[in-house]
C-alpha cells in the first residue's frame, strides 16, 4: 500500500505529476489492497477498521469522482479539497 496508514492525504502525495491513467490506476490498486486488509484476520482490529472498508470506499468515490466529475454525497469539505487538488487537468476525449 501506498499509505500506510490509509489516509487519503498520505495517498495523495504519490499522485502529484501522475498523468489521468495513472492517477486511476494507483487509486485502484490501493482501494483492492485496503479491501484485502479489511479481510486479513492477522491483522490488528484496530488497522483493519482503519484501512478497511470505509478507506477503500473513499477510494473508489475518487476514482468516480476523476473519470466523470461526480462528487458523492456526504464527501468531507477536506476531502473534496484533496480530489480536486489530485485530479490530472487533462482528461483523454470521451468516445472512440
Amino acid at each position: 500500500m501506498i499509505s500506510k496508514e490509509c489516509n487519503l492525504t498520505d495517498f495523495a502525495g504519490a499522485l502529484h505529476g501522475k498523468d489521468f491513467f495513472e492517477v486511476i490506476r494507483m487509486a485502484d490498486l490501493e482501494a483492492t489492497e485496503a479491501e484485502r486488509l479489511g479481510l486479513r484476520t492477522r491483522v490488528d482490529s484496530a488497522r483493519r477498521q482503519r484501512c478497511g472498508k470505509e478507506y477503500a470506499e473513499l477510494l473508489k468515490q475518487f476514482i468516480a469522482y476523476v473519470r466523470y466529475g461526480v462528487v458523492p454525497r456526504g464527501l468531507s469539505r477536506r476531502d473534496l479539497d484533496i480530489f480536486r487538488s489530485l485530479t490530472p487537468a487533462t482528461r483523454p476525449p470521451r468516445g472512440l
